[in-house]
């Protein structure tokens, strides 16, 4: 619903609305890069409801040094993986800074 400042006369006529469009990419989401099976990875959580798992990796992505993570389903629940680093050393530094 419209929310507008009426005026004297206006009550009966329909509020005129603007359409707005999305963009394709939302400003300051950081690109998640492709799966490397030669990369490091970190389990972040594995929950059982899918919004608590994009609710972490939503997390995860904005705060912080930018850290790509991404949601997987497995069978009865929902994986947050962050990553890839190049090794170990890596992923502890960005996962604790």
């Amino acid at each position: 619903m419209p929310i507008a400042v009426t005026t004297p006369g206006s009550q009966n006529e329909a509020a005129k609305t603007i359409e707005v469009e999305h963009p394709d990419n939302l400003y300051g989401k950081p690109d998640t890069p492709e799966l490397k099976l030669e990369a490091w990875y970190v389990l972040a959580a594995d929950v059982r409801e899918e919004i608590d798992a994009l609710r972490l990796a939503a997390i995860i992505n904005h705060q912080g040094p930018r850290i790509p993570a991404r949601v997987f389903s497995k069978s009865n629940s929902y994986r947050v993986i962050a990553g890839p680093f190049n090794d170990i050393s890596e992923a502890k530094m960005q996962l604790s800074a």
